[in-house]
């Protein structure tokens, strides 16, 4: 635009494609610049919620700066200029993104090969197979419901990263509908508590361990018997599992902190996953309160009624709007994982991945601590069992897989100096002669299969043995 453009004449410069696409490029710049600088500002005052900060910031900012300022500069340049600077700009974006398209494509565990290959039948999806798997479980007259978890409660409820109610189990006592990965399926019949266990455990006395985790806890996705707690269970009964979908370490401080007290078990097996790093749990209130709180609880196991009358009330919404599907804190991963070129930045090494897997490790390491403390309090012992990603085995990729070591590496020596017992499952898998067979579904980013749950039991249970059979004795 010139000095000499009347005001009248905005509409037809618009029109001409060359501004239009320069006005474009400049408007997603100062975007870009704006969340770059206030997320630089919230890293800088200490605010460590935002799962997205990076270390790399300030040459975003430096980079999205010097965009603003070129496509501004542009605008006024004369209109040939203009047409190639305005073609140059779009062929190169559309080069860009068509890479970071194939690469999503074509890499197993990426977020679009995730949604194309295995979201229909994943835990928290809401997919086809899980829908036809529940209405399966109701044929037959039984009341059944999907399988609930924290991270299910607050993305289904965006408002709840505020409230003081966090349920971390699901509805008890009814048909509980899993998942599917290949051919393996996870249905069962929850407890008492709305855990994955069977009905009874809880009137037991002297538990002997209590096993703390995410979906590789609860046995995701194989039949119950075949998963790691049951086969603890066959030889020491006195076992809960209080594994949901989806925890991280913040949500197992949780669960530890509203059920340890009241079981006060010998050993808490503590199963940390890779992904536990990932940061969405720091979004929810409660979650950190009990970090930041010792003493803080929310009563949950007095509570059980109210949670089975939560959940019923809104799955029930959410099946008679045809949505069970993830919301606030995960929609829009995929779509953000391409527009940040995810993939495309982790071929080039521009990541801020060092940057990231300190502070994860740093809140990781608090929250074992914390753990460790808690356990203690009632002269129990806590093992950390550390279970490895597939992922590792299914990028080809020389900087996957040594961002996964660098992940295994940063997790064990955070906590080398902690009271706790640690069982490291990565040699195993990544010495047997199969790895891949160790998951459910080999070709996608998966659980493990029932041979990996195996290998994880069959390692873990003489840790147990030896530490309850030194247990000194009730007279």
């Amino acid at each position: 635009m010139t000095d000499k453009a009347r005001p009248g004449e905005l509409g037809r410069w618009l029109l001409r494609p060359s501004n239009a696409i320069l006005v474009t490029f400049l408007l997603i710049s100062i975007a870009a610049l704006a969340y770059g600088v206030n997320l630089l500002i919230l890293t800088l005052s200490g605010e460590d919620r935002s799962p997205f900060a990076h270390s790399y910031l300030p040459y975003q900012i430096a980079l999205t700066a010097f965009a603003v300022l070129f496509f501004g500069i542009s605008l006024f340049m004369r209109q040939i200029i203009k047409t190639y600077v305005a073609i140059i700009a779009v062929s190169l974006t559309l080069s860009v993104y068509t890479g970071e398209l194939y690469l999503q494509l074509s890499t197993p565990g990426t977020h679009l090969h995730w949604v194309l290959n295995v979201d229909s039948t994943s835990l928290e999806g809401g997919g086809s197979a899980q829908r036809e798997m529940l209405l399966a479980a109701r044929s037959g007259g039984r009341e059944a419901w999907i399988m609930a978890s924290a991270i299910g409660w607050v993305t289904r409820n965006p408002s709840t990263t505020q409230t003081e109610f966090l349920p971390f189990s699901g509805i008890s006592r009814v048909t509980t509908v899993g998942c599917q990965e290949g051919r393996n399926k996870l249905v069962y019949v929850s407890d008492e508590r709305g855990f994955h266990n069977p009905i009874g455990v809880w009137e037991q006395r002297d538990i002997d361990v209590l096993a703390i985790g995410d979906s590789f806890t609860i046995g995701s996705c194989v039949r119950s018997e075949e998963n790691i707690v049951e086969r603890i269970r066959r030889v020491h009964p006195k076992i809960i599992n209080l594994g949901a979908g989806g925890n991280g370490s913040l949500l197992n401080l949780g669960a530890l902190r509203e059920f340890g007290p009241h079981l006060r078990p010998k050993i808490v097996l503590w199963f940390f996953f890779e992904n536990d790093l990932d940061g969405w749990e720091s979004l929810i209130v409660t979650a950190n309160r009990y970090l930041e709180e010792p003493e803080f609880t929310q009563h949950l196991i007095e509570r059980q009624a109210e949670i089975d009358s939560r959940w019923k009330s809104l799955l029930t919404n959410l099946e008679a709007n045809g949505s069970g599907g993830p919301g606030a804190l995960y929609g829009g991963s995929t779509l953000r994982s391409v527009i940040f070129l995810s993939e495309l930045r982790r071929r080039l090494g521009i990541t801020a991945f060092e940057g990231w897997l300190r502070g994860r490790v740093a809140l990781t390491r608090r929250v074992v601590e914390r753990a460790s403390a808690l356990t203690d309090e009632w002269g129990g012992r806590l093992i950390f069992v550390y279970l490895p990603d597939n992922y590792y085995y299914l990028a080809n990729n020389a900087r996957v897989a040594k961002e996964s070591e660098r992940i295994h590496q940063a997790v064990l020596e955070s906590i080398s100096d902690l009271q706790v017992d640690v069982v490291d499952m990565t040699p195993a898998f990544r010495n047997h002669p199969n790895s891949r067979a160790l998951f459910g579904n080999p070709e996608v980013r998966s659980h493990f299969g029932p041979d990996g749950y195996a290998l994880v039991a069959h390692t873990v249970l003489p840790v147990i043995g030896e530490i309850l059979a030194a247990w000194p004795k009730n007279d």
